[in-house]
């Protein structure tokens, strides 16, 4: 019989896995992009806006984490049925910041923890790596996701996100910040 408390390390895991999976079934084609141009330098962030070209970046612990391309998609956008996913890959590190959020709509300011939502679940995966070294939080209980452009019609997306992961056991925490992302179909 499996134990309680290694299920319930499992299955927020499992959700934000499954999700992007679950939201790729929909009828509008997902956008999986490499970004247009580079940032300015290795160590920039792009710039918050709601117009331009597709970027994504963060500060993963503090330190400047950008999508690269490789050997899996470099940015990832999907809606379906109010359900968007947003993440990033870095193809060079193996490595994916995301999250995804059940029930928006709309452009917003979403402080959490945050009971408006069905689902909501933020991830620092490994992508190499066993399920049980990657990071988490499912429902997302530390952070800001603010959508400054939410147009399904034509699949932009724009805004910033900060939040916490932790690992399965919850001894370590990841702290993402000075998220943003300007995301084309």
């Amino acid at each position: 019989m499996l134990n309680k408390n290694y299920l319930l390390f499992i299955l927020p895991i499992a959700a934000i896995l499954l999700l992007p999976l679950l939201i790729s079934s929909c009828k509008q084609p997902d956008s999986y992009i490499t970004p247009v141009g580079p940032p300015p330098c290795d160590t920039c962030l792009p710039p918050i806006t709601t117009t331009g070209p597709t970027s994504f970046g963060c500060r993963v612990n503090g330190k400047v984490w950008l999508p690269k391309y490789g050997a899996t998609y470099t940015i990832y956008a999907g809606y379906f049925d109010s359900a968007i996913s947003i993440r990033g890959t870095n193809g060079e590190t193996m490595e994916r910041v995301g999250f995804a959020l059940e029930s928006i709509t709309d452009t917003g300011t979403f402080v959490f923890p945050n009971n408006t939502f069905k689902y909501s679940g933020a991830g620092f995966n490994f992508i190499t790596k066993p399920i049980y070294e990657n990071f988490s939080a499912s429902p997302i209980t530390k952070g800001r996701i603010q959508f400054l452009r939410f147009d399904i019609d034509s699949g932009k997306y724009a805004g910033t996100f900060e939040f916490d992961v932790y690992s399965n056991d919850f001894k370590d925490t990841i702290h993402i910040t000075d998220g943003r992302f300007m995301i084309h179909k």
